[in-house]
C-alpha cells in the first residue's frame, strides 16, 4: 500500500518574521521537530524561540516499501 509521509513544512519566527523549512528527522519516525532557534542568517542575528507554522505549506511524498523475500 502507498503511504503518504511528510517531507516538509514551513515555519516562521514571531520576532522577526523569518521564514524556513523544517524537515522530518527519520530516526523519530519522520516527525517533524518543532525549531527551537531561528536560523536567521541577516547581519543581526535573530534570538527569537517561537514560531508558527505557515498554513497550506506542509509538502508530502508518497511511500511505499517493498520487502523482497528468497
Amino acid at each position: 500500500a502507498i503511504k503518504m509521509l511528510e517531507g516538509e513544512r514551513i515555519y516562521e519566527c514571531t520576532k522577526c518574521k523569518h521564514r524556513f523549512q523544517v524537515y522530518p528527522d527519520l530516526e523519530t519516525g519522520n516527525c517533524v521537530q518543532q525549531p527551537t532557534s531561528c536560523p536567521s542568517k541577516r547581519t543581526k542575528p535573530c534570538s527569537g524561540t517561537s514560531f508558527r507554522y505557515v498554513e497550506e505549506t506542509k509538502v508530502c511524498h508518497d511511500y511505499q516499501e517493498i520487502k523482497i523475500q528468497e
